[in-house]
């Protein structure tokens, strides 16, 4: 009996037991890995929005989480003189309950994410609601009581780190009455002063201002990216700033009932200071407010294409299982890999099963565009050294990353060359750079999957591989993080890749080898070695 697969191209909510044949609530690998059920049996997993069908043979996945709000652009402020002022915002006149919900990015500290208070008078300054980076790196939420601060509350963990975090900042007056989160997960915070008030003061919202504060005679400009800011006027749960945090990724927040969302030029009614549609490096006009009437006015800050976002779902059902044995998958040359001294990117995610499994071997390699030990293109691969080392080399060691991995675990991993710089990227965060200025002229470099190219014994790679990518561009921190997903390989048309080997996806099967189609515009397909029918395997990143 054949099976016509459903699209369910009008699905876009979580599912409800009673529409499916069968509720699995299982885990990912453990509904991959059923058999026995009828054909076209559908069901669901853990995530609601991850639906499964079975065709006889084998379940196939689609993720139906909702898809993320279209974001393109962000604030940037220079921490010079850059800011955003947004009036009075009423609602924090007085206010029980309050949440701020923002996404930011910095490396700087003792500046201000947000104050509402912008004017700087004593009495001001203490009247209002405040996030900021202390110089000590930490993280704060500060609340007044008109002659003091009521109380701050501290993060332990510092998050100016320079990537992408989600905060939201809750005052609710009960206990504890201010709760930091970061990234949709509740911070340890230690809290100084007074006695926290069951409201907010009567002028709390007088003034308010993003990226600056002015008290003191003195100017606290923040030197930051901020994107998708919105207050609530009550204390949101654990579980609604989990979901607004999505895994790194923007959605609409609409159904939790902002009373303010500036959207940071992606907003309905967004303008450049001349009046016009915003784009990346317009000096920011007005900023509106989606839902409550308080627009903000951009000083000197600019528009800017860094932002957090997500890449579009696709359905993932296969990956390459590699025995270590000379397995391994070979791409024909061409010269749609050769990168000179210009920028590029790898991409590809694994699973190693065994690692030091053959002591006399020092590399297992991931990703060799080189013929032979000679030639100038770049590598990425595995040492024993440090016990567990990540390296992208070009004839010597460019960059390297100690890190100990857990077996059987999925990974992604990029290296991105940005003019002279090279850096290594561990699920979707930088974990380490170095110089590389190397002239990779290899006229027409030939990608290899799993093996050195010398093919030097015992030098392969022993685990699982998936959605390996090449790109002639250097992918910027947030396309990593949107690539990396929370673990979940996304769609990557839309940051053009010249190679993308899906590792199983539309491959067929000669009775010899595999072979794997380019996914891109190009058509470099690869070719498996020394691997039989069943390496075509459904262990998955998920």
């Amino acid at each position: 009996m054949s099976l016509v697969l459903p699209t369910f191209a009008g699905f876009v909510q979580p599912a409800v037991a009673g529409e499916f044949s069968i509720d699995l609530r299982l885990a990912h690998a453990t509904i991959l890995a059923r058999s026995g059920d009828d054909v076209g049996t559908v069901a669901y997993g853990i995530d609601t929005s991850d639906l499964y069908v079975y065709d006889g043979t084998v379940w196939y996945f689609y993720d139906y989480n909702l898809l993320p709000i279209a974001n393109e652009l962000a604030l940037d402020f220079d921490g010079a003189d850059d800011k955003m002022t947004l009036g009075d915002l009423s609602y924090l006149s007085s206010a029980s309950a309050v949440t701020l919900s923002v996404w930011f990015k910095t490396s700087e500290n003792d500046a201000y994410i947000f104050s509402s208070h912008a004017t700087g008078a004593s009495i001001g300054f203490y009247e209002s609601f405040q996030v900021y980076f202390h110089h000590s790196d930490t993280l704060n939420l500060v609340v007044g009581t008109g002659s003091n601060y009521a109380q701050v509350a501290t993060s332990s963990t510092s998050f100016n780190d320079g990537n992408w975090h989600h905060g939201a900042f809750v005052f609710d007056g009960g206990s504890p009455a201010l709760k930091i989160y970061v990234d949709g997960t509740l911070q340890t915070v230690s809290a100084t002063g007074t006695t926290v008030p069951s409201t907010l003061v009567a002028d709390a919202g007088d003034g308010a201002t993003v990226s600056s504060l002015a008290h003191g005679g003195l100017l606290y400009y923040l030197d930051s990216t901020i994107d998708e800011m919105a207050f609530f006027d009550k204390a949101l749960t654990e579980t609604e700033i989990s979901g607004m945090y999505n895994c790194g990724v923007p959605n609409d927040i609409s159904p939790l009932n902002p009373v303010s969302w500036w959207r940071g030029g992606d907003g309905v009614g967004d303008t450049d200071s001349g009046g016009g549609t915003p784009a990346n490096g317009d000096a920011v006009g007005t900023v509106v407010d989606q839902v409550g009437g308080n627009d903000g006015t951009g000083v000197n800050a600019l528009y800017s294409s860094n932002r957090p976002y997500g890449l579009s779902s696709i359905t993932d059902n296969f990956s390459l299982s590699l025995g270590g044995t000379n397995e391994h998958m070979s791409i024909a040359a061409s010269s749609d890999f050769e990168f000179g001294t210009g920028d590029f990117t790898m991409s590809v995610w694994f699973k190693a099963d065994t690692i030091n499994s053959n002591p006399a071997s020092d590399y297992y390699s991931l990703i060799d565009l080189r013929g032979s030990l000679g030639d100038n293109a770049p590598t990425l691969y595995m040492s024993q050294q440090a016990g567990y080392r990540l390296y992208a080399y070009n004839g010597s060691s460019v960059v390297n990353y100690d890190t100990t991995p857990t077996t059987g675990q999925w990974y992604h991993v990029a290296y991105v060359r940005e003019g002279t710089t090279g850096t290594i990227y561990l699920d979707g965060s930088s974990v380490a750079s170095g110089t590389d200025n190397k002239d990779y002229d290899l006229s027409t470099p030939a990608p290899t999957i799993g093996k050195v190219a010398t093919s030097a014994t015992g030098q392969y790679f022993v685990g699982a591989v998936d959605e390996f990518s090449l790109f002639d561009s250097a992918l910027q921190d947030v396309d990593i993080s949107a690539i990396y997903n929370c673990g979940k390989p996304g769609d990557l048309d839309d940051l053009n890749p010249v190679g993308w080997w899906r590792m199983g996806e539309g491959a067929t099967w000669d009775s010899t080898n595999w072979t794997i189609p380019d996914a891109s515009d190009n058509d470099n397909a690869g070719t498996t070695g020394n691997m039989e029918e069943a390496d075509r395997v459904r262990d998955l990143p998920s």
